[in-house]
């Protein structure tokens, strides 16, 4: 829900929401309503009155991937005419310096209420009624959706582990998202609240190991930051070779994604950080393989 915009009949709201693990045959519902001031008497029973409905197909998510080659295809070429001394290309914004794709850049116009409109309170989902809800709609809405590439970005369930005191420690189950060069926890898939929000240029080491052996292969990574803080995560029982493969693809997202790691697409997933890295010393130093 975006903040109210009052006293004006054109608002513009700027509002960003992240969604994670969306899939490309869903769609997103954009619903416009007059919200009645609060302070007001009357306004106490009444239903705020809506005003349009917007509702958008995410097939276009399916063509991120090109998108990417697209977008770095885009950027060497204007490498190359930053060197031949020509001037350089627009300022990129946030979400595209943070490897972001735009997939959609577009207007649509309000149409009636035909997806119903819910609110979460107190962990209860409670239905949301409008009035006017019958009157013809007005208006329309511009709106951006961006994406991740999937090279650079993973989401699902991991767990993390606690440490209380210097004896007891346990395993967590927590929602995970990597992108846009952030790593995001929460305790549950959905939740506003973040348990960990870790920005990747934080990120000096993504350690492979396992607890139980004290081996520096296993099913635990361990995120290194600067200043010795680390965190330990593991893909939860998923069985094998399910866990592997989504164990891999974690260590080799977060470890692509750090700018202060060195790329090594030749490397192993599971190996260690330290063959991870003098593997990549020792191989002519070839540009980052993607």
């Amino acid at each position: 829900k975006t903040k109210v915009i009052q006293k004006t009949l054109d608002p513009t709201w700027n509002a960003q929401f992240d969604v994670h693990g969306v899939d490309p045959d869903s769609t997103v519902t954009f619903t416009v309503a007059d919200v009645d001031d609060p302070t007001s008497p009357q306004s106490a029973d009444d239903r705020d009155d809506f005003l349009g409905q917007v509702t958008v197909q995410l097939n276009a998510l399916r063509h991120a991937d090109f998108l990417a080659q697209m977008t770095y295809e885009a950027e060497r070429r204007a490498k190359l005419k930053a060197k031949a001394g020509r001037r350089p290309s627009k300022t990129k914004t946030r979400l595209q310096a943070d490897g972001a794709l735009l997939v959609m850049d577009a207007r649509a116009r309000l149409g009636p209420n035909l997806v119903p409109v819910s609110k979460v309170v107190n962990e209860k989902v409670n239905h949301v009624a409008f009035d006017d809800v019958h009157v013809e709609a007005t208006g329309a809405v511009y709106y951006r959706i961006w994406a991740a590439p999937r090279a650079r970005s993973i989401c699902g369930h991991l767990e993390v582990k606690v440490q209380r005191g210097f004896v007891v420690s346990f395993w967590k189950p927590v929602w995970a998202c990597l992108a846009f060069n952030r790593l995001t926890l929460r305790d549950h898939r959905g939740d506003e609240h973040l348990r960990l929000d870790l920005p990747l240029r934080h990120l000096e080491a993504v350690e492979v190991h396992s607890p139980e052996t004290a081996e520096s292969i296993g099913d635990t990574f361990s995120l290194v930051l600067g200043g010795g803080k680390r965190h330990d995560l593991r893909v939860g029982d998923l069985g094998t070779p399910l866990r592997d493969v989504e164990h891999q693809a974690w260590v080799r997202r977060l470890r692509r994604c750090a700018p202060r790691i060195p790329t090594n697409e030749f490397a192993d997933s599971a190996c260690p950080f330290l063959e991870y890295t003098e593997t990549r010393k020792n191989d002519g130093g070839v540009a980052a393989r993607r």
